[in-house]
């Protein structure tokens, strides 16, 4: 049996206000708001945004995320791959 990973989901990034110490049990932090598509890990936690398929922001391209029990993909509109994280 797979472990599950303990997915913490945002409207806007709780980093900012230093709302992020209220929550201390999960492995991703998938949130967004800021427009911006990543993935990122930081120490052993694993950030995400989707980004916008419709208004991205920064120079950012139309994402949005895929999440499987596999991987996390950022995709762009058209289906490219973007970048992905592999969950283990």
């Amino acid at each position: 049996v797979k472990k599950m990973k303990k997915i913490l989901t945002a409207l806007a990034n709780p980093m900012l206000n230093n709302e992020l110490k209220k929550y201390d049990d999960f492995e991703i932090l998938i949130y967004g708001h800021i427009h911006q598509g990543f993935i990122e890990k930081k120490e052993e936690f694993l950030f995400a945004n989707p980004g916008s398929i419709s208004l991205p922001k920064g120079m950012s391209t139309h994402s949005y995320l895929v999440m499987d029990e596999e991987k996390l993909i950022l995709k762009d509109v058209d289906g490219n791959i973007l970048d992905e994280y592999k969950l283990d």
